[in-house]
């Protein structure tokens, strides 16, 4: 196991390539490579989370429809329409909410690393 010190000299090295664009440690192809990397990874999180968003969204929209029309029926089915609904809704509000942060983190993966290793 690397010893303590390795890591927080790593920590400090990273620390200074990214904040420093005209140190020696902002010219590694390693940490470019981690960059965009996470520059990947939160676009794909974003295209997800947008798609999932559209999906309950979709749903939601779906069984409020169905609940309008079971308004002179059973109201057992009104009211699995109206959960099933509202619980969409809601998941499509958090789907939403995840697409920015990671819309933001995307457009600033440098950031998000410093804000990781402290």
């Amino acid at each position: 196991a690397p010893a303590r010190g390795d890591l927080t000299s790593t920590r400090n090295e990273m620390r200074i390539g990214l904040t420093d664009d005209s140190s020696a440690e902002s010219r590694t192809p390693a940490l470019h490579t981690l960059i965009r990397d996470v520059a990947v990874y939160h676009w794909a999180l974003t295209g997800t989370a947008l798609l999932l968003a559209a999906i309950s969204g979709s749903v939601a929209v779906a069984s409020w429809r169905r609940r309008r029309t079971t308004i002179h029926t059973i109201t057992r089915a009104r009211a699995a329409y109206t959960a099933i609904g509202g619980i969409m809704f809601i998941a499509a509000l958090l789907y939403l909410t995840l697409a920015v942060d990671s819309l933001v983190s995307a457009l600033d993966p440098a950031g998000v690393l410093l804000d990781l290793i402290g």
